[in-house]
């Protein structure tokens, strides 16, 4: 049940989700405490002052789009595992978060966004990064996915995030070529 490395990044918590499949193949203990730790992680993980987790505890304040792919199915998988359907809630508070920032006028997503703007590639006025990168905005995507196979129908926060996705889907068949 160690994990050998700090989780000091959202990236570092995506392979958890082997864990939670270990876990129900096998019962064995060490899985659940393996996810248990990567769980524990998120309870004190640094947050933009509205709440959006940061892409890394190095990275203050910035929030990328493909970040939410690396953290929020394994929350709602766990959630959906061991009973703790708050995580439905809090993962799609994080879309809801993200999407509130890292979003264009046109729909598109821009890959980062930086609460305070101090990063070098921060648009002074917006925050943004200069980018809108295809494979983020494809994984910010399927983390909504990933969220509404497992998050309930009647669950007061899927409206919302079926929203954002049909945006997001919208938009791209729009900036497809």
């Amino acid at each position: 049940g160690n994990i050998d490395r700090e989780i000091y990044s959202l990236d570092n918590s995506q392979p958890g989700l082997i864990t939670l499949l270990c876990y129900n193949e096998t019962g064995e203990e060490k899985y659940r405490i393996a996810a248990d730790t990567i769980r524990n992680v998120y309870t004190s993980y640094p947050t933009t002052s509205d709440g959006g987790f940061w892409h890394n505890v190095s990275a203050v304040g910035q929030l990328w789009a493909d970040g939410v792919y690396m953290i929020l199915p394994f929350l709602v998988h766990y959630g959906k595992a061991f009973g703790d359907t708050s995580l439905y809630t809090a993962a799609a508070d994080q879309i809801i978060i993200y999407a509130s920032h890292i979003q264009d006028t046109t729909g598109l997503l821009f890959h980062a966004y930086d609460e305070d703007g101090s990063s070098g590639w921060a648009d002074p006025v917006t925050h943004h990064s200069p980018y809108f990168w295809g494979r983020a905005m494809g994984w910010f995507g399927m983390a909504i996915v990933e969220i509404l196979e497992i998050m309930p129908e009647t669950h007061q926060k899927r409206p919302d995030l079926i929203t954002v996705l049909a945006d997001l889907i919208e938009v791209l068949c729009q900036a497809q070529d």
